[in-house]
């Protein structure tokens, strides 16, 4: 059994660090020059429109400089670019003029003449679409106007310092069955293969009641997605277990809730 850490409601100071982001070069021309700051809070929040949000500290030059143009650009840093993430996110504009720097350089943006970091992952040209006062900082949301990536280059990550992207991991072999109450007494399984190849894979599934005596077998079949369904003609089903290519798992009823308010 996996021993769980104690919750507590007295938040530890470094909770935060649990977490792990990539980590964004946001660039911006306004009325004050052209400036460039490190941004971990950077995300793809939309397919279409292709938007993109990020988190920025209303203290920041370039909170004021978004708010100006209506527009931000968005460079997704390279594992190469971990000094140059620490030294864009290491001063403000109003204390150091970052883009004199000749380590750092950068290309005009095509659609909104924005600059751009050179060397980036992803480099993203944005119009402000929408403005979010989310707790200590703003969200800028992005409408993606313009924009190419470099699929050789590998991202550069953020926990507790800086990391190289690591290896893959296998798939495996991986079987997952629910099961959900329907109308009466019966119930639907649905469930999902997790492997390589998930299309076509047939599913023996084996329900059983309370008592844990059998009360059918059943087989499914799955889609190209991996998923399944099964419904079981028995009303009295409490347990059902799934085998497919040598790996098994199963599902347990939940009890019907009590009428009432929750």
């Amino acid at each position: 059994m996996v021993a769980m850490l104690k919750m507590a409601r007295e938040l530890p100071d470094d909770l935060d660090r649990a977490f792990t982001t990539s980590v964004a070069l946001i660039t911006t021309r306004s009325s004050k020059g052209d400036n460039v700051m490190a941004a971990e809070w950077t995300y793809h929040v939309s397919y279409e429109p292709f938007l993109v949000a990020v988190m920025v500290n209303p203290r920041n030059a370039t909170h004021a400089a978004i708010a100006e143009s209506k527009a931000f650009g968005v460079n997704l840093a390279a594992e190469e670019q971990y000094a140059l993430s620490s030294f864009t996110g290491g001063f403000s504009q109003r204390e150091a003029e970052k883009v004199t720097s000749d380590e750092l350089k950068t290309t005009q943006g095509e659609a909104l003449n924005l600059p751009m970091i050179e060397g980036s992952l992803a480099q993203l040209e944005c119009e402000l679409v929408a403005t979010h006062a989310i707790g200590d900082h703003t969200q800028f949301v992005g409408k993606v106007v313009a924009g190419r990536w470099d699929s050789a280059k590998a991202p550069l990550l953020l926990h507790q310092g800086y990391h190289r992207f690591g290896e893959k991991i296998p798939r495996g072999k991986r079987l997952f069955v629910t099961i959900s109450p329907e109308a009466g007494a019966r119930v639907r399984v649905d469930g999902f293969y997790y492997a390589d190849h998930r299309e076509g894979t047939r599913v023996s599934l084996e329900a059983s009641g309370p008592d844990g005596a059998l009360l059918e077998k059943g087989e499914a079949v799955t889609d190209r997605g991996g998923f399944f369904e099964w419904r079981p003609s028995s009303d009295r089903v409490a347990r059902v277990v799934g085998h497919a290519e040598g790996v098994t798992s199963s599902a347990t009823a939940v009890p019907p809730r009590a009428e009432g308010p929750l």
